[in-house]
């Protein structure tokens, strides 16, 4: 018996998350409804979006198209609509269930990758639970931590599998019901050869940064980096959601907005270094970010500043916390040997979402496995 998918996450415009990367992949063998786990969220709709939620950079990159079909906080009745926060979480998961059987999804097992999501818990589903755990920390809101920490706990409670970014993500969770589900990168992508970007400056050194640009980005110390190098050219790669007020103007700095994820190796394998650079402040993920992972993959060096979590990675990246040590790590990059991406790139080889997807496949089928014994035996 082969179980079908429910998965409700939290959707990315700008970038396939981990989530949406897996689901691609598990395509081959099961049927996949998403759902927006905003829809269980709606204290977003009685206010203003958060600035991390809707970036407020014009040039951002067309919606990542599903290969799957996705239900929406609208689809829901859980939209903008001031009368949306009336509707019940219970009649929420009911319209999910419906749809899934209209959809002729076979014993679906219930994939959560969000807090948020607890609430479709009460409408009485009886099957398997996967918890994904995101790479997130709890928000900074204190109200937010304390309701997501609440969610969470239920969703503990009765998942039947509980997949960690990292071993130490989730310590109070007993150890038999977790397996561990690292960060990952789309090695075909990042690591095939790709033409160059037309709008990539020539006969320059690049540095850049790429991804979501929120609070915790450090975009003094960026500015400060392309201050000391001013025959170098330095870019901003993805959408913005922080000030930037110390970049703009800088003659040897382009922000250049979001490009979709298929375009980003055509920069990537360009550039001399990428730059992770973080607040000291800010807070630090449960995982590695994927873009680190996806420097990496095209064999970057790659300069960190701020608290990082690199994961098994750290011996791979250069380490620097103040602008002329930053610099000069930069500069080095550029006279860098070229055995040394090779060498990255090799390191990686073995994170890509196919080996993820087919690890979390068997995982699944366990779960199959339990499912059918405890039908027969109710027989």
């Amino acid at each position: 018996m082969v179980s079908d998918l429910i998965v409700v996450a939290e959707r990315r415009a700008y970038a396939p998350s981990c989530t949406f990367q897996l689901m691609s992949r598990l395509l081959l063998d099961r049927q996949v409804l998403w759902v927006d786990a905003d829809a269980f969220r709606r204290e977003r709709h009685a206010q203003a979006a958060p600035a991390a939620a809707s970036p407020p950079t014009a040039n951002t990159a067309p919606d990542v198209k599903a290969p799957f079909p996705v239900l929406t906080a609208e689809d829901l009745g859980a939209g903008a609509h001031p009368l949306a926060p009336l509707v019940s979480s219970r009649l929420l998961a009911r319209r999910v269930m419906r749809t899934a059987q209209s959809h002729r999804l076979r014993n679906p097992i219930l994939w959560l990758a969000s807090p948020w999501a607890a609430p479709l818990l009460e409408a009485g589903y009886d099957g398997p639970v996967v918890y994904q755990v995101g790479p997130e920390q709890l928000p900074a809101d204190a109200d937010a931590a304390r309701a997501c920490a609440v969610q969470e706990a239920a969703i503990l409670a009765r998942a039947d599998l509980v997949l960690l970014p990292a071993r130490d993500a989730l310590p109070q969770v007993p150890r038999a019901r977790t397996r561990l589900l690292p960060a990952a990168v789309d090695l075909d992508l990042f690591s095939t050869p790709a033409q160059r970007a037309r709008d990539l400056p020539q006969h320059r050194p690049i540095a850049g940064c790429h991804g979501h640009f929120d609070r915790g980005f450090d975009a003094r110390l960026f500015a400060d980096i392309a201050r000391r190098l001013p025959h170098w050219r330095f870019m901003l790669l993805g959408p913005v959601a922080c000030d930037l007020s110390a970049v703009r103007g800088l003659a040897n700095v382009r922000v250049a907005g979001a490009r979709s994820q298929d375009q980003l190796p055509r920069y990537l394998q360009f550039w001399n270094a990428s730059l992770l650079l973080r607040h000291p402040g800010a807070p630090v993920r449960r995982a590695p970010p994927v873009t680190l992972l996806e420097a990496l993959a095209t064999g970057l060096p790659v300069l960190v500043a701020g608290r990082s979590n690199l994961g098994g990675y750290a011996d791979l990246v250069t380490r620097a916390e103040d602008a002329d040590a930053a610099a000069a790590a930069v500069s080095a990059a550029a006279a860098e040997p070229a055995e040394w991406r090779a060498l990255r790139r090799r390191r990686v080889a073995g994170d890509g979402w196919d080996a993820r997807a087919a690890m979390v496949n068997r995982l699944l089928a366990d779960l199959d496995a339990h499912a059918a014994i405890g039908a027969i035996a109710g027989r």
